[in-house]
């Protein structure tokens, strides 16, 4: 079963983190309430007010500081997803398969403590497969492959496996995990309407 738990609020906030944690918005942006009711009537905050709230959670981030993961476990790996509020089912130990959009995602985990499975991993893969009705274009793959994270891969029977890593060592944040994996989504659709032969 899928582990899901999303309103639409939440759904805005998720959004909002991904783009703070890309860099595409900063905490002074303007932002937009979703209102799931529509009876219910938002306020308007004034401006003192607001700069209040900025200095209070300004200073609240100063006090906090993020968790630097330079190894994860399936159970880290299970608490990262849901912070994400992804759709996702895990499979083994190593093995999760993440749902986005259209699309289906593999994720496993890399490089473990050769002790337990699923412990002291320092390497997040995420995967996607895509099945083509005539083979891709080698030369299109390269295109593909010329400046991009995520690398794709011909393998049998028509089928393209892109795929991308996520290296901890040194060590990463939540923000960083989150923001790749949201990365390799955007890249994963972007394959889609890139690769043009086929169907």
């Amino acid at each position: 079963m899928f582990n899901h738990k999303m309103s639409k609020t939440k759904l805005a906030v998720s959004l909002t983190s991904l783009l703070l944690g890309l860099g595409w918005a900063s905490p002074g942006m303007s932002h937009v309430e979703v209102v799931e009711d529509a009876s219910t009537a938002s306020r308007t905050i004034p401006f003192s007010e607001t700069s209040l709230l900025s200095e209070e959670r300004g200073s609240l981030v100063a006090q906090s500081t993020p968790r630097i993961y330079q190894s994860v476990s399936s159970n880290e790996i299970d608490s990262i997803l849901d912070r994400a509020e992804l759709f996702y089912r895990r499979e083994t130990n190593t093995l999760f398969i993440i749902r986005s959009g259209d699309l289906t995602y593999l994720l496993s985990l890399e490089v473990c403590s050769n002790q337990r499975p699923g412990t002291d991993c320092s390497v997040i893969d995420i995967a996607a497969s895509f099945q083509f009705e005539r083979a891709p274009n080698l030369g299109r793959i390269n295109d593909w492959n010329r400046g991009r994270r995520a690398k794709a891969f011909i393998l049998e029977d028509n089928r393209v496996l892109l795929e991308r890593s996520i290296i901890l060592l040194g060590g990463v944040t939540y923000s960083n995990i989150a923001s790749n994996i949201g990365l390799f989504f955007l890249e994963a659709e972007t394959f889609v309407e890139f690769s043009d032969w086929g169907n």
